[in-house]
């Protein structure tokens, strides 16, 4: 049986500020003791993350003993609130990441010169190269992967999603690839997280 969701209601007294602006349902009551415990949970992840996806802010919440790790009276839970705190103006739109929706424009530019330039200031020299080392940072959900990417690219990983079981293909690749590195003398370190924090899985040396 799941854990029964715990209520901090120092932590609601502390950000009564920030929520009483959307505390009132539409019937003209308050909300409940819990949800606005929930909703000053939330807003504290803001210090601690720039962007989260509704899932890692579950898993965040869950870790932290704020809510059940259940679909219905956990996930969900959180799913609406963070919902409602946008629509409210509470929660910033921008801290929610979502990764299951995308669109794709093509690069373009206005001229000749103003491509030169973007590539110019694109430019970034690979901070592996002469280290004997590249690295890998594996993740199993897709629906992290915007948030971590950020991570990534800062330190010039390669992000790995497999999403859940990875295929024959995927897997066939990324060994390849490190075959080749060690080949050349460049050994693969690889990370992975299943607690929310990286951990090195394995490495060819």
């Amino acid at each position: 049986m799941s854990a029964p969701l715990r209520l901090d209601f120092d932590l609601a007294e502390t950000l009564v500020d920030d929520i009483l602006r959307a505390t009132t349902k539409k019937s003209g009551r308050p909300l409940a003791a819990h949800t606005i415990a929930l909703r000053g949970a939330i807003l504290l992840l803001t210090d601690d993350y720039d962007r989260m996806t509704v899932r890692q802010a579950f898993y965040a919440l869950t870790v932290r003993g704020v809510v059940p790790k259940d679909e219905t009276r956990g996930y969900r839970l959180v799913q609406r609130q963070m919902l409602l705190m946008r629509k409210a103006n509470i929660l910033p739109w921008e801290f929610v990441a979502d990764e299951t929706r995308w669109r794709r424009r093509p690069t373009m530019y206005d001229s000749v010169e103003a491509a030169l330039a973007e590539t110019a200031r694109l430019y970034r020299r690979d901070p592996w190269t002469g280290t004997g080392y590249r690295v890998e940072v594996w993740l199993e959900k897709d629906a992290l992967a915007s948030v971590v990417v950020d991570v990534t690219e800062k330190w010039g990983a390669d992000l790995m999603v497999s999403r859940g079981v990875s295929s024959a293909t995927f897997l066939h690749d990324a060994i390849r690839e490190a075959e080749r590195a060690y080949d050349n003398g460049v050994e693969t370190v690889i990370f992975t997280s299943s607690t929310g924090t990286l951990e090195v899985l394995g490495r060819t040396g």
